[in-house]
This record gives C-alpha cells, sequence and structure tokens, in this order.
C-alpha cells in the first residue's frame, strides 16, 4: 500500500490541484446540463449532429477551464513579481516555473476531457466523476504494480514519455486526452434515445 500512497503523491502537487479540482467541476456540469435539464432528447434530434452536441458542449467547458487557469496564473505572477520573486526566470529551480505551468494545464486538460467523457458516456455526473476517479486510482495502482513486479517506469499524465523531448510528451498526453472526447461521440452517436 506503500507503493500506491507513494504514486498518489508523485502526481501533480499543490499548484495542480486547483485547476484540477475547476477541471473536474467544469466536467461534470458541462456534460450533464443538458441530461438534467431533461433537454437532451431535443438536442439530440435536431438538425444538428450529436458530435457537435459533445464537441460544443466540451470546447465551452474547456474554454472555460482555459480562462480560470489563465487568471490563475496571471494573479500568481502578479503576486509574486510584487514580493520580488522571479517566477519565470533560469533562477527558478525551487519556485514556479513555466514547466509546472505547461504540466498543470496538460493535466488539468486530461482530467477535465476524462472526466467529461466518462459523464457523457454515463449521463450522470456523479457517476463520470466517480468513474474518472477510479479510474485513476487503478491506473496509478497498475502502473505501481508493474514498477513493483517487473521494474518498468510507465508514466502518468503529466510525466514526461520516455525520452521524448517535454513538448512532443505533452502533446501526446493532450491526443490521448482528446481521444476520449472522440469516444464519447461515438458512444452518443450510438445512444438510443
Amino acid at each position: 500500500m506503500g507503493g500506491l500512497t507513494a504514486a498518489l503523491l508523485r502526481q501533480p502537487g499543490r499548484s495542480h490541484f486547483k485547476v484540477t479540482a475547476v477541471a473536474y467541476a467544469l466536467a461534470a456540469i458541462c456534460a450533464i446540463q443538458e441530461f438534467t435539464d431533461k433537454t437532451v432528447h431535443l438536442l439530440l434530434t435536431k438538425p444538428c449532429s450529436r458530435a457537435y452536441f459533445v464537441w460544443a458542449s466540451w470546447a465551452v467547458g474547456f474554454t472555460e477551464l482555459l480562462t480560470v487557469a489563465s487568471l490563475n496564473l496571471l494573479i500568481g505572477w502578479g503576486v509574486l513579481t510584487h514580493y520580488g520573486v522571479r517566477a519565470f526566470s533560469d533562477q527558478a529551480t525551487r519556485g514556479v516555473s513555466p514547466r509546472m505551468f505547461v504540466e498543470a494545464m496538460v493535466y488539468a486538460c486530461f482530467a477535465y476531457t476524462l472526466t467529461f467523457a466518462m459523464t457523457v458516456v454515463l449521463r450522470s455526473g456523479l457517476k463520470g466523476l466517480g468513474a474518472r476517479l477510479g479510474l485513476i486510482v487503478g491506473s496509478v495502482g497498475l502502473v505501481e504494480t508493474v514498477h513493483w513486479r517487473w521494474n518498468i517506469d510507465l508514466p502518468l499524465p503529466p510525466q514526461q514519455i520516455g525520452h521524448l523531448p517535454i513538448a512532443l510528451s505533452e502533446s501526446v498526453w493532450v491526443v490521448i486526452a482528446l481521444l476520449f472526447v472522440c469516444l464519447a461521440q461515438v458512444v452518443v452517436e450510438r445512444a438510443e434515445v
């Protein structure tokens, strides 16, 4: 059990927590709003496609997430600047670095997209959030088991994938996240109303 705790602690730290919590909430709200208002029948049967319904809901929530994260970054940067901390310098080894913000945004994107997809597929905000958290705990357990049993290190978002450059690694995580929305679109297109 110590390995699972250590793996969870290796996950993004406190700087990632606020943006990730917002990502969970926005994903559950944006994906389930139409289902709770009982307007999903109208939306899924009107002339626009079901894919439009899924991607428009995802885009609205993701735009809100980017806005909240950007404001958080700018306000934090302003506060650090006010107190004389050079946040984005080469000397920011222990403090704030641009890489931390990129990792936080990639993890938030991954968290938002996976939660959104699970909420759309399960048609319930709480079930989607629970399934997403279950998948994360299960994947951390799987990664730790593989590491313990075969001494193979598998990456978890937003960790760097192998020896790929950091930009390419983060791009791969974003593409994987978008595949979850594509999967949700396929499920919604095949679902009966």
